[in-house]
């Protein structure tokens, strides 16, 4: 079985994701394709045009090779991807829809993958590029041998409490192709210092979302798809 998770930016494969990658890197050929370079610049107003783009660049450049890196140590694989037109990573930019899913969906027929491991309508953190992911590949039918699971969203009033995995592992229990991934505490650290990689990205609001987030030892994934296709999906 070969798997492809489908991201908006570098980090979003540890941060959100990393249970479930844990969990088919060891069953299954696992890749992953990032939607957008990164390279997102906050205050950008205050640069000039060219200042901005080399500022893009550098970022971009960056955090591609902690993304790298981060899957390495998640997978043991180089098995990253980057779209041939890439998105641009903003939150106030509406994504083509239908231009992503289209190269969301030619990658996974050229690389003979069988299922697709995406954000749900909410995107976990609701960021617009995360849901962007979500509406690509849930506006458009993905092609024929393809199946589709999106991750779960953890309500945040549930994500940081000490009983929340377990809690947020019993959510949707009617969910289609509902299935749940869940990390030893060895396993768990793994993906906390793939998070550690993204350097660049490391706030205050990662930190605590390292050590305090369920969803960093527990993913539920679901599809959206009709029972019939559901039950053509062996996720063991």
């Amino acid at each position: 079985m070969r798997v492809c998770f489908v991201i908006a930016h570098p980090d979003d494969e540890c941060y959100f994701f990393g249970p479930s990658v844990q969990y088919f890197s060891d069953i299954a050929q696992t890749s992953l394709l990032c939607c957008s370079g990164g390279e997102y610049v906050a205050n950008a107003s205050k640069l000039g045009s060219a200042a901005h783009e080399k500022r893009q660049d550098e970022i971009a450049g960056t955090r591609r090779s902690e993304l790298e890196s981060s899957w390495k140590l998640l997978t043991n694989k180089s098995s990253v991807f980057f779209l041939e037109k890439p998105c641009v990573d903003d939150p106030n930019l509406v994504w083509n829809k239908d231009h992503l899913a289209a190269q969301i969906y030619d990658h996974a027929v050229t690389n003979h993958i069988d299922v697709l491991i995406t954000f749900d309508d909410r995107g976990v953190s609701g960021h617009a590029n995360h849901r962007a992911c979500y509406q690509a590949v849930h506006r458009n039918a993905p092609p024929a041998g393809v199946r589709v699971l999106h991750l779960l969203t953890c309500p945040s009033y549930i994500r940081y409490v000490p009983c929340g995995g377990w809690i947020y592992a019993h959510m949707g229990g009617q969910l289609r192709g509902r299935h749940v991934c869940r990390l030893s505490h060895k396993e768990k650290r793994r993906v906390r210092r793939a998070c550690r990689i993204h350097e660049s990205q490391n706030t205050l609001v990662r930190w605590v979302a390292r050590y305090t987030s369920c969803m960093m030892q527990t993913n539920v994934l679901f599809s959206t798809e009709d029972a019939e296709t559901v039950r053509d999906i062996d996720l063991q």
